[in-house]
């Protein structure tokens, strides 16, 4: 069983991700899941989660990320690196 951790506090980020480096690359947590309420933490958490998202060593998986890496970018200054994006599909 993986446990999901809703993070909206920035005390609950892991610290493997608040210092990203190259001899601890990660993909993700064998035992865990993180997920980042950016509506509920608000702008803390998002800042917190800064080194997270621009780092090179951890790669994010994120559904249909165009809109959210313009509005990271635009309202916080942050520009994802290493992102494993998939697009969204529409029934036609």
């Amino acid at each position: 069983m993986v446990l999901i951790h809703i993070v909206t506090n920035a005390s609950q980020i892991p610290a493997e991700f608040l210092e990203p480096s190259s001899e601890r690359q990660l993909l993700a947590f064998p035992d865990a899941i993180y997920l980042v309420d950016a509506i509920q933490s608000g702008e803390t958490v998002i800042k917190a989660c800064k080194p997270v998202l621009e780092s090179c060593y951890i790669t994010k998986v994120i559904h249909d990320c165009k809109r959210d890496s313009e509005a990271l970018y635009f309202q916080f200054h942050i520009k994802l690196h290493n992102v494993v994006g998939y697009p969204c599909k529409y029934p036609l």
